[in-house]
């Protein structure tokens, strides 16, 4: 008798546990979701866009005298000999595209 209120007992104790609500988790794990907060008929689809070509293409002059002038810059420093950067013309070209 007491081995099968013992087992009942452990059943309705899994029961209870099983059917608990599941415990919060940090708190990055349970991130608000913040798309759902304005709908989309209130954003502005091309804000983007708009401000990406409103800005001025710079020339290719502007771009290789800027270019010109850092890798100037460089050359003036005491330490600039003693690195090997024999492709600094063009690695700065390179990074200053993109």
């Amino acid at each position: 008798m007491g081995s099968l209120l013992f087992r009942l007992l452990l059943l309705t104790l899994a029961v209870i546990v099983a059917s608990a609500p599941p415990k919060k988790g940090h708190r990055r794990h349970n991130a608000v979701d913040w798309s759902n907060q304005f709908p989309e008929s209130s954003k502005d689809p091309f804000e983007h866009d708009k401000w990406y070509h409103s800005r001025p293409e710079p020339s290719a002059e502007w771009v290789k005298k800027a270019i010109d002038e850092m890798i100037e810059r460089d050359r003036k420093r005491k330490d600039y000999h003693s690195r090997g950067l024999d492709r600094l013309r063009k690695v700065k070209r390179n990074h200053a595209k993109g």
